[in-house]
């Protein structure tokens, strides 16, 4: 991996140094007045100039192939690396700002992941509705406005999906309060997945923590979807009990979704979650340690 990376960067070096080369010849021959070598060095040069490019772009290409290989193999800081490097090199595949953007996301990078999934809209506008990615790295990123309006964008693609409604609900509740959040639920006709429904009513103040965990309990199913209801519903109980300002409870229902998460993205966020708000603890346990010394 990391010889293929060292390759493709010797190889734009060393178009570079030609190309250098080359000019510097041209130069001095057009003084020296030798005519014929003259036109000959010309037509190399521009030649260069011409396929250098395509060659650059094609080592982009390659560096963003040997990234998505990265991320499969868990490698997230080389395929973050070399996705910056694919980005640097020129390459215009507006997934690899998506790539980009959910790959600096799990890292915890989420005001960084935030800008990728800028850029993802900047290149593919029509596509921005679809990006609720873009939403949670939002909410954490504290833009809750933002967070807020891709939510709602979000709706217009899918308008039956509780995950949807409840991100909107946090990051509305940020902004107007909890009361106010709640007359301004997006509406879900009903998500067949359990508990997505006990969760919605939790967070709309009519279902209780009691009724996700039943929901969970209630249906013999097999082994892996048992698993992703818990998670489910360990992850969204979690929410709730952060955006109801229960920060033990919430720390350790969301630490249960971390420690037990499913491979999907929602697993990464668990995670990302977890990380983000012990840091935030640690950080504020030794300023206050500061302040007592």
């Amino acid at each position: 991996m990391r010889g293929l990376r060292r390759i493709a960067k010797d190889k734009a070096k060393g178009f570079g140094v030609i190309r250098r080369f080359v000019n510097l010849e041209v130069r001095q021959l057009s003084q020296t007045g030798n005519t014929y070598v003259f036109k000959c060095l010309c037509i190399v040069t521009h030649s260069l100039l011409f396929f250098a490019p395509s060659l650059h772009g094609q080592m982009a290409v390659d560096l963003f192939r040997q990234a998505q290989v990265a991320a499969s193999e868990s490698d997230r800081s080389t395929a973050i690396q070399l996705a910056k490097e694919a980005v640097a090199g020129g390459i215009q595949d507006s997934s690899v700002q998506y790539f980009l953007g959910r790959q600096l996301f799990c890292d915890g990078q989420v005001q960084q992941a935030v800008t990728a999934f800028d850029e993802y809209v900047r290149l593919e506008p029509n596509q921005a509705n679809r990006l609720w990615e873009r939403g949670i790295a939002f909410y954490y990123a504290e833009k809750f406005d933002e967070g807020a309006k891709q939510f709602e964008s979000y709706q217009q693609f899918h308008g039956n999906d509780v995950e949807n409604a409840v991100w909107h609900l946090l990051c509305s509740g940020r902004r107007i309060g909890i009361p106010e959040a709640r007359k301004k639920t997006l509406p879900i006709p009903g998500d067949r997945r359990v508990p997505m429904m006990e969760i919605y009513r939790l967070f709309q103040g009519t279902g209780t923590v009691a009724d996700v965990d039943a929901a969970v309990k209630g249906e013999t199913v097999g082994q892996d979807e048992r698993t992703s209801r818990r998670f489910y519903a360990n992850l969204y109980v979690g929410l709730y009990y952060e955006w109801t300002k229960q920060p033990e409870e919430a720390l350790q229902r969301i630490r249960l979704a971390a420690e037990h998460p499913i491979l999907h993205y929602m697993g990464d966020v668990a995670r990302v979650h977890l990380q983000l708000r012990q840091k935030n603890d640690n950080s504020i346990e030794h300023a206050a340690d500061d302040v007592a010394e």
